[in-house]
Formats: structure tokens, C-alpha cells, sequence
């Protein structure tokens, strides 16, 4: 049975990873990790990650005066969708060699502006039995109210089992 793991890049994916090796069984199920990127965070990487913009200006200031100004390299989005699939990918044979060494892991990067959605449309695509997935948890019950929850709309959302793992609970406990 295939399990989507969804991560979010922070320390809270190895609580989900080890969370996910203690009730999945690598005989049976397999893993299918997905990260989720706003596309907000692609096209701020793509303007101001590694690009300095100078002004003209700027520019003849800085030519008048005998200094060069420093190269800067450009990253378009296809170029920082493929870095991030490469950061992600490197993530996850971490966590793969610290919790799941025994499963089959694969990976997705999914660009989507709405988390939850991506979430539940990658479990129905990849007919996923179930999902696990992480909350911080550090919001009141108001804002909770008001704001909602990445966790509490997949559960909404989907049909499938969904073990949700409060970060700072499980990586660093050890298994009775």
C-alpha cells in the first residue's frame, strides 16, 4: 500500500518520518514523500535569491569610480523548481538514512498555492491508502478558528487515514 508522506522542509519531517517508520511496514507499504512549495517562494527565489539588480545609476557610479560590480547569478523558475527538487531530494536521504532505511521512498516537488489541496489531489492521484503529515501546533484555538489548519483540511478532504505528528514528539523518542 503506498503512504504519501508530506514534508515541509523544516526539522518537523524527521517527528514525520519517524513517526511514518513506526506504523508503516517497509514489506507492504511504500512511501511517496511530497513537498509542497508556494509558487510565491519560486518567483521570490527567482528575484531576489541570487539576483542583484543594479540600478543604471548605481551602475555608472560604480564604473566612474574604476570598480567593477560583482557578478551575480540568475535564476530563472525552471532553474529554482530543479533546485529545490535537488535540496528536497538531499532532505529526504536524510531522513531515508536516519528512519527509513528500510522503505521504498519516492519523491515529489509539487509547486500549488494551497497546500491542503496538493496534499489530498497527490494522495487521490497516487492512490495513496494513507498519509501522514505534520502540524506545529503553535497556534491558538482562535486564530486556529480563523485561519484553519494545513492538517485539519486534509482531513476534511480526504477519505484516506491521515496521522497527523505534532512536531518535537517523535524523532528524538525512543521506541519501547
Amino acid at each position: 500500500m503506498r503512504a504519501l508522506m508530506a514534508l515541509t522542509g523544516h526539522e518537523i519531517d524527521r517527528d514525520i518520518a519517524a513517526a511514518a517508520a513506526r506504523v508503516l511496514d517497509p514489506e507492504r507499504d511504500q512511501i511517496v514523500a511530497v513537498h509542497v512549495v508556494h509558487p510565491r517562494e519560486v518567483q521570490s527565489t527567482v528575484n531576489t535569491g541570487r539576483l542583484a539588480v543594479m540600478d543604471i545609476s548605481l551602475a555608472s557610479s560604480v564604473r566612474a569610480k574604476g570598480q567593477r560590480p560583482e557578478p551575480s547569478f540568475v535564476e530563472d523558475s525552471g532553474q529554482a523548481v530543479q533546485r529545490l527538487e535537488a535540496e528536497m531530494r538531499d532532505h529526504i536521504e536524510e531522513l531515508k538514512q536516519d528512519f527509513l532505511s528500510d522503505f521504498s521512498v519516492e519523491f515529489d516537488v509539487i509547486i500549488e498555492k494551497d497546500p491542503a489541496d496538493a496534499i489530498v489531489e497527490a494522495a487521490e492521484q497516487r492512490a495513496a491508502g494513507r498519509i501522514v503529515m505534520g502540524t506545529r501546533g503553535k497556534r491558538s484555538r482562535f486564530s486556529s478558528a480563523l485561519l484553519g489548519s494545513c492538517a485539519a483540511d486534509v482531513v476534511r478532504r480526504t477519505n484516506a487515514p491521515v496521522l497527523i505528528v505534532k512536531e518535537g514528539t517523535v524523532a528524538g523518542v525512543t521506541a519501547p
